[in-house]
């Protein structure tokens, strides 16, 4: 039988705790993202990569759902440009610049201003600067 001292005990709990922890995160981030989790070299610390605005922790989860319903139909799923025109986003990493682009439009893209709330545009900007492809 093995004892252990109560050093021990403690140390090993809080290894336990660390394992259940990255575990929980790891599998958050495969629920969130599916088969893009595979291929992603974070191993879900991706998942806490988020911008502040204006003391506002962004939701680049709720990013991600206004950019697939709004945006990748011109920009593409990834930013690489889609059907209806829309240029690559792979150089879109100033966060204020993308901001300023989503809610007043540039050249032939409308500006979104209009139909999307403050937040959303900073959560759609965030997406587009921290988890798309650069």
């Amino acid at each position: 039988m093995v004892f252990l001292s109560v050093r021990n005990f403690i140390c090993l709990c809080k290894i336990i705790r660390n394992y259940i922890f990255i575990t929980i995160c790891f599998l958050s981030f495969n629920l969130a993202h599916g088969d893009e989790a595979d291929k992603s070299p974070y191993l879900g610390l991706r998942l806490f990569v988020a911008a502040e605005v204006d003391g506002r922790i962004t939701d680049n989860a709720n990013g991600r759902t206004i950019f697939e319903s709004t945006c990748a139909f011109c920009h593409g799923l990834q930013g690489e440009g889609g059907l209806g025109g829309g240029v690559s986003l792979f150089s879109a990493t100033d966060l204020e610049t993308v901001m300023d682009r989503v809610r007043n439009g540039l050249e032939i893209m409308p500006g979104f201003g209009g139909s999307l709330t403050e937040e959303e545009i900073q959560d759609v900007s965030a997406y587009v600067t921290e988890d798309l492809p650069h």
